[in-house]
């Protein structure tokens, strides 16, 4: 960066612009798709999809070890498909901790077990 490059919140965050305007719109098309959601639920729909697209793009680049040529095609997609894949990662990550770390639901808790 130069002197005269300007500091604004989304480079203040290490967000690119490119990273926003199409995570932006992937959120926006995604909308599209959806049937029968109330108002309320287009707009966190809309921004899970937004800030989904803004906070894993970069750390999917790099696992995938994508160009930054690609990112906005990147960031899209994420807008596009996090309404329909968050649901999934949420539900497979107790199932990975338990895999991982055992399973606590089935520890005995206190009142369960042979004494009487």
């Amino acid at each position: 960066m130069n002197d005269q490059t300007p500091i604004t919140l989304l480079s203040a965050l290490g967000i690119k612009p490119v990273t926003a305007f199409f995570g932006f719109l992937g959120s926006i098309v995604s909308l599209a798709f959806s049937k029968g959601v109330t108002r309320a639920q287009a707009i966190v729909s809309f921004f899970v999809g937004f800030a989904t697209a803004l906070g894993t793009t970069a750390m999917v680049q790099q696992t995938l070890h994508v160009g930054d040529s690609f990112s906005g095609g990147v960031s899209f997609v994420i807008g596009l498909t996090a309404m329909r894949t968050l649901p999934v990662v949420l539900n497979a990550v107790p199932l990975l901790t338990a895999r991982w770390f055992g399973n606590p639901q089935n520890q005995p808790t206190q009142g369960e077990g042979d004494a009487k």
